[in-house]
This record gives structure tokens, sequence and C-alpha cells, in this order.
């Protein structure tokens, strides 16, 4: 398990925003003025202790950093070869487990168990040096 936890994150959050302030030459008041939030708030970000997500969105894009929470969470719609598909549509939902196809995998196995290829009734591949 990581040993990082949210607040490793918050802290280099913080850091980050005070960096690209401090970049942009904007003071602390002047900033959260700008954010529509209040100094003290813009300092507890800054000092790694956190705030809540609408005045971290504020923040960003008061310094027009905004764009990048797009890159956060990658765009699950594309999907390039869900779209290649037969029915070339976007999912909607999760699909539960098919009885169908787990039955179809429990006889592929059983069959490559008793050395036979399911779909062709061919011997099982076998290395070189073994026996049959």
């Amino acid at each position: 398990m990581s040993s990082r936890n949210s607040d490793h994150y918050i802290a280099r959050l913080g850091e980050k925003l005070e960096r690209a302030r401090l970049s942009q030459n904007i003071s602390q008041a002047n900033l959260a003025q700008q954010a529509g939030i209040s100094a003290r708030t813009l300092r507890r970000f800054e000092s790694g202790e956190g705030g809540t997500l609408d005045s971290f969105i504020r923040l960003l894009m008061a310094l027009k950093l905004d764009g990048n929470l797009d890159v956060l969470i990658p765009d699950s719609t594309i999907r390039p070869m869900e779209r290649t598909g037969k029915t070339k549509s976007e999912r909607l939902r999760a699909s539960r487990a098919n009885k169908k196809t787990n039955n179809a995998q429990r006889e592929t196995l059983a069959s490559h168990n008793q050395g036979t290829s399911a779909s062709r009734g061919e011997p099982r591949w076998k290395w070189g040096d073994e026996q049959s």
C-alpha cells in the first residue's frame, strides 16, 4: 500500500498554487478577491490545510489554470475499440456477468484440462521435451 495519503496531495497542491500565484506576481489578497474567497481560505490552501472543492476551482479560474481540470479525470467516453464494434455506441452502464459466458469459460477450461481444444477437438499443445 502506498505511504501517500490525501494530506500529502493537499500539501503538494497548496505548494503548486502558491508557486503559480507568485509566478504571476499576484498578492494573496488580490488573488483571494479575484477568486471570491477570503484571504484566510487562500492561506489555508497554500499551507496545505485544504479547503472546499468550490474554492479550489475558483482559485484555478482566477489563476487561469482551470483548463488543467480536464486532465484530472480522463474522458471515459472515448473508447476507440468499442466504437469499432457492431453497435458503435457509447456505454451507458456497466454490464452484469453473463451466465452463458461464464458457462462457456468453464467448458473451455475443462476441455483444456482434459487435453483437447474445446473449439477444434485437437490435442493439447505440448512442449518438445514432453512425452505423450
